[in-house]
C-alpha cells in the first residue's frame, strides 16, 4: 500500500494543529513534494529500490545535514501514514542507508597570530599560559582533555602525558623540548597545590 501525494495536506494540517512553527511546517512541505516529485517522475514506488534512489539522489545534490533534514522529514510522515492505517509497513525502516558525509579539514592558526599571542604574554600569569598554549599546539589534544589533566598525568622525567578521551580512552603521548621546557617553567613558577595540573587563580 502506498502512501498517496493526497494525504499531505492531512498531514501537514495536523503538523500544523501541534502547532509547529511556520518555518518547520514550510520544510516539510518542500521536503515531502520534493519525495513525491523525484517518485513520480522516475515511476518508482515506496519500497526498497525506490526509497533507495531517493536517497542516493539526495547524496548526489545535498550535503549531509540537509539529507538527514529532508529523510528526518520523510521518517516523520511515514510514521503519520502508518499510525493512521494508510500504509502497512513504514518502508524506511526496511530498508539500510547511508548518508555520505563531507570530509571537513581541521582549521589552523596562523604562524603570526601565534607568534603575537606569545608575545603578548608579560604579564603574571604567563608561565601557565605559555605552558598551556605549548601542550594544545605540540600535542592536538582537546582543550576538554587539557582541563582534566591531573597531575599523576605529566612524567617530566619520562617525557610524556597520559591524556583520557572520550569514552575513557587512554593514551599516552611524548612531549618535545619546547613543551617540556614550558611545563618545568610552569611547576617551578606557578603551579600550586591539588589535584588537577593546571590551576587557576582561584584554586
Amino acid at each position: 500500500m502506498k502512501l498517496e501525494r493526497k494525504y499531505l495536506n492531512d498531514y501537514l494540517q495536523e503538523c500544523e494543529n501541534k502547532r509547529l512553527s511556520s518555518h518547520t511546517l514550510k520544510a516539510y512541505r518542500i521536503d515531502l513534494n520534493q519525495y513525491y516529485d523525484y517518485m513520480d517522475k522516475n515511476h518508482l514506488e515506496d519500497d526498497k529500490t525506490g526509497i533507495g534512489s531517493y536517497v542516493r539522489y539526495l547524496n548526489e545534490v545535498y550535503e549531509a545535514k540537509t539529507v538527514k533534514r529532508k529523510l528526518a522529514s520523510l521518517h516523520a510522515y511515514f510514521c503519520y501514514g502508518e499510525y493512521e492505517d494508510l500504509i502497512d509497513i513504514h518502508p524506511l525502516r526496511k530498508i539500510r542507508y547511508r548518508i555520505k558525509e563531507e570530509k571537513t579539514l581541521p582549521k589552523t592558526i596562523a604562524t603570526d597570530y601565534l607568534k603575537q599571542l606569545f608575545a603578548s604574554m608579560s604579564y603574571s600569569g604567563k608561565y601557565r599560559d605559555i605552558a598551556i598554549l605549548d601542550v594544545l599546539i605540540s600535542t592536538g589534544i582537546r582543550v576538554s582533555e587539557l582541563c582534566s589533566l591531573k597531575k599523576e598525568d605529566v612524567d617530566l622525567h619520562e617525557g610524556l602525558i597520559r591524556v583520557h578521551g572520550k569514552g575513557k580512552k587512554e593514551r599516552m603521548i611524548y612531549l618535545g623540548e619546547k613543551v617540556m621546557k614550558s611545563l618545568k617553567n610552569y611547576e617551578k613558577n606557578v603551579q600550586k597545590k591539588g589535584e588537577y595540573y593546571f590551576t587557576n587563580k582561584f584554586d
